[in-house]
């Protein structure tokens, strides 16, 4: 991701594939309800990067709740070279437990 760029975090429970939406110049992989992270809209940083500390009291709408078992699926928009946009690889991440830290995170294959 380019450096000092707007960014949004994006979430599903279902894994998708558009390719280049509305002129993207990436893939879009999430399908089905779409929630984008409020408030979220920040700079990728001088490095190009970000992190995100889930809330599952907080969800997105129309996302529903998270719970232990459940797969969810994430993706990034944001502005590329040319103020063009483009998506973040997705990642999807497995609830193991309703304890802290108990997940497990995988990249996607899209």
């Amino acid at each position: 991701m380019p450096p000092h760029q707007l960014r949004y975090c994006l979430v599903s429970q279902t894994q998708g594939f558009t390719a280049n939406p509305a002129g993207s110049q990436g893939n879009f992989c999430l399908h089905g309800s779409v929630g984008r992270y409020n408030g979220d809209g920040q700079s990728s940083g001088a490095a190009g990067g970000f992190s995100l500390q889930l809330d599952l009291g907080d969800r997105p709408g129309p996302v529903q709740d998270m719970v232990t078992g459940e797969s969810w699926f994430f993706t990034t928009w944001h502005r590329d070279v040319g103020q063009r946009n483009n998506f973040t690889g997705g990642v999807r991440i497995d609830f193991l437990s309703n304890e802290p830290r108990r997940c497990r995170a995988g990249r996607l294959g899209v």
